[in-house]
Parts: C-alpha cells; structure tokens; sequence
C-alpha cells in the first residue's frame, strides 16, 4: 500500500539504478548523455562472465538519495502539517535545524548532473502537496 509520499529521494535512486543496469553491459549510451557511459562492467566471453571494471558506487549515489535534501511531496496539507510538527518539536530539543531542505549545498552540481530530469527528480523547495496528477493517481490506489 503506498504512503501517500512522493518521494525524490526514492525516485531518484530507482533513477540512478537503472543507469547501473544500463551500465553492466553498456548497450545503449546512458540517460543522462554518452559522457555518462562508463560501461561495460561485465563481459561474457565463452560462456563465462566476468567483470571487466571496478564499480565505483559514487556514480550511482548522491546526496539526491538524501530526503533532507531533496524534499518530499505529500498528497495533502494535513500530511505536511503532521510532519513540520514533529520537526518542530526536535529543531526545539535539538536546537538544530531539520526543516527540509536542511543545506542547499551542492544542490547546483545535482541540477546541472540530472540536466533536464532534474525537474522529476530533484526539489528543493520544500515540503509540498503533490501535483494533482499524482494526487489522482494515489486516491485510485488507496480508496
């Protein structure tokens, strides 16, 4: 059953494992653009598999993964609303901050990284409602 959270955070590593698949054998040029390619990480010769390069993780996980970064939607206010309370309540135990987006650092490599996925992948505006077209679908789903 869903949440009735929009992820950016889940969305954007489902992103970045379906480069990973693309990448073990490197048929087509990676979706974010031929500099991207970094495959193929596999080969098969014989019969036999073998792994032909390291596979360094950093290119697959960033801190879009980071849902203090790259902020959630919710399907309605009243979700928000619940969820800015508790952060309310460990920013004052705390005394630090936890409202998201918590830094904007690096957030300028992340949108030129993801180019023209960045708007499907990546907020940092903030807790949000869905997009109604979202919202629709979840309402399908949960009712």
């Amino acid at each position: 059953m869903t949440t009735g959270v929009q992820s950016y955070g889940d969305l954007t590593a489902n992103f970045n494992g379906m480069r990973f698949w693309n990448h073990l054998l490197q048929k087509h040029n990676d979706v974010l653009g031929a500099d991207y390619n970094i495959g193929p990480l596999l080969k098969c010769e014989s019969g036999k598999w073998s792994q032909v390069k390291q596979i360094d993780w950093s290119n697959y996980i960033d801190s879009a993964f980071d849902e203090t970064i790259n902020c959630s939607k919710f399907r309605t206010q009243s979700m928000i609303d619940k969820v800015n309370k508790q952060i309310n309540r460990l920013e004052d135990r705390d005394n630090l901050p936890y409202t998201c987006p918590v830094t904007t650092v690096g957030n300028q490599a992340l949108q030129t990284k993801y180019g023209k996925y960045a708007p499907i992948l990546l907020n940092f505006e903030g807790f949000k409602v869905a997009d109604k077209k979202w919202r629709l679908l979840l309402d399908l789903i949960l009712n």
